[in-house]
Order: structure tokens, then sequence, then C-alpha cells
């Protein structure tokens, strides 16, 4: 029902439904960036592997 919503409300009011649904989708991501900051620090540093382990 939600979704119906949603797509009849961007057939009728397009321009706003869409910057609408991009402002909240920017400030969405901005909540969860602000929520997890530094979680995951240590994901792209690499660590050499010793050769007996391969």
């Amino acid at each position: 029902m939600i979704i119906f919503l949603i797509f009849s409300s961007i057939f009728a009011y397009e321009k706003y439904m869409i910057a609408f649904i991009t402002a909240a989708y920017v400030f969405c991501c901005l909540i969860y960036f602000v929520k997890h900051h530094g979680e995951l620090k240590e994901m792209f540093i690499w660590k050499d592997r010793d050769e007996n382990e391969v």
C-alpha cells in the first residue's frame, strides 16, 4: 500500500517527489554514517600474509 502511494505521488507530483525522495535518501545515508562512524576503520588496511600461510 505504501509503495502504491509513493509511486502514485511520483507520477502526480514528479518534480517535487523526486527531489523529496533524493533528499530523504541523502538524509538517511548521513544518519547511518553518523551512527556507524568508525566501525569499519580497519576494513581497507591490508596485512601481508606470510608465504607459508598460502
